[in-house]
Formats: C-alpha cells, structure tokens, sequence
C-alpha cells in the first residue's frame, strides 16, 4: 500500500481548493492485490471485504481496527462519460442561481453540520443527514435529478460538503470543474468493441464502517472511494476522516 498524488490534485489550485474546503487531508493509496473473487456478481461486498482484509490497507485506512473490523461496501455507477450529468442540478432554480452560484439560505444544522446554502442542504438530505432541530423543514429540491448512485456524482459531493473546517465556495464550477479532473484521474475508459461508445472500466465502491474509519456512527465529513481495476489488479483508495464515521 502506497500513498500517491493524483495529477488533479497536485496543482496549485487543486491544493487551495482542497485546503479551503477543509479537506487537505484527503489522502489517497493504490495497492495491488491477489485476492481472486467477482467485483461484478452477487458476493461484491465479499470481494471489497477481502480487498482490505490485509495488514498494510487496514494499517492505511484505520490502525485502530481489528482484523475483523465490519466492511460495507456500496457498489456505485460508473455510467457518467460527461459532465451532462449534472445538467439538472445546473438548472434547479431552487438550487443554483442564474450566474452559476449557489442559492444562499438561513443557516441550518444537517448531521452536525452547519449549512447556509441550498447545494450544500441538498446533497446532505440526499445522503440521508436529517435536520438535527425538528423545527427546521426539509429540503425540498425534487427538481435537482443528480443520481447519487454514479461516482462522479460522490467525488462531487466529496468536495462540495468538504471537511470539518470547510470555507465552502459558493459558485458551484470550482467543485465541478476538480470532480471532472479527479474523475479522469480514477476512472479507466476504453470503447466498447460491442458499439464503439466510450465506457468506464473501473469498478466503485463507496466503504463504511469500522474498517474504513476510527469511530462509528454516520458523519457527513467521512469519505472512503474504492475504486478497482479488475484487468490490472489494482485498486485506489480515497480517504477522509473528517468528522468520525461513514460517509
């Protein structure tokens, strides 16, 4: 297991953007494995379990874990091939304003954490962090129709939600502009023999549980990405422990 610096992450904006949005320590290792199983088929969970189910990716990911430490693993899209994807939430006037920002709002708790914006309260909601005061109505945002399930969508709300100590950016193209770079950095393309149409190689997974990070409990600042080559039997992590539990 080796830390390594993605070629979007090592510019000098790359690095402002990251350390304004609290999450410069993002961190980042790719190992090679042997372990045989099907990425693709019913035991996948079983597959990402025996993936970190070795001294040097525990010791990476979390040194206090035990070696049967729970895994859960969240097989994620890999359908994206532009940024098209996020057309909707462009266009959702509930949540992005005509010059490109995002829609400021009264400052509300979401999973412990203080928002102010409407892109912010809406991929916190779509993650599954209530308001922490009952008082507060949810979000409402049935127009923005970003498929959380795609990996491009998570490394977009990896940034957006940023860390612990994050100063977010309000325009929404710094976030989009670095998801698009990091995507290409971690997603494998090639053309399918079958049709000719561009197609992604890389297997994602979103990771949670006591493997992945120090303590329990869901946190909105916790990330963890696996990301596997199956023809080259490799596999990329990408981590941060922000706040104390599974992203």
């Amino acid at each position: 297991m080796e830390d390594v610096q993605l070629p979007s992450l090592k510019t000098r904006d790359a690095r402002e953007c990251l350390a304004r949005w609290g999450l410069a320590g993002l961190r980042v290792g790719r190992f090679r494995y042997e372990f045989q199983g099907d990425v693709d088929g019913r035991n996948a969970a079983a597959f990402v379990a025996g993936l970190l189910d070795t001294p040097g990716v525990r010791a990476w990911l979390n040194a206090e874990a035990p070696a049967d430490a729970a895994v859960e693993a969240t097989r994620l899209a890999t359908t994206a091939t532009s940024m098209a994807l996020f057309d909707p939430l462009v266009e959702c006037a509930e949540i992005a304003l005509p010059a490109g920002g995002a829609r400021q709002c009264p400052e509300v708790r979401l999973g412990g954490v203080a928002v102010d914006d409407e892109l912010r309260k809406w991929l916190l909601v779509t993650a599954g962090f209530g308001a922490d005061d009952d008082d507060v109505d949810p979000v409402e945002c049935a127009a923005a129709a970003v498929p959380r399930d795609e990996l491009l969508a998570r490394l977009f709300s990896l940034l957006a939600v940023g860390g612990a100590m994050s100063q977010p950016d309000y325009a929404l193209a710094p976030y989009l502009d670095l998801a698009k770079a990091l995507y290409r950095d971690v997603a494998t393309v090639y053309r399918r023999a079958s049709d000719g149409e561009v197609a992604i190689a890389t297997k994602a997974f979103a990771v949670a549980g006591p493997a992945a990070f120090a303590r329990n409990g869901a946190h909105p600042h916790d990330a963890c990405l696996l990301l596997v080559e199956p023809k080259k039997r490799s596999a990329t992590l990408l981590h941060s422990d922000g706040g104390g539990g599974a992203w």
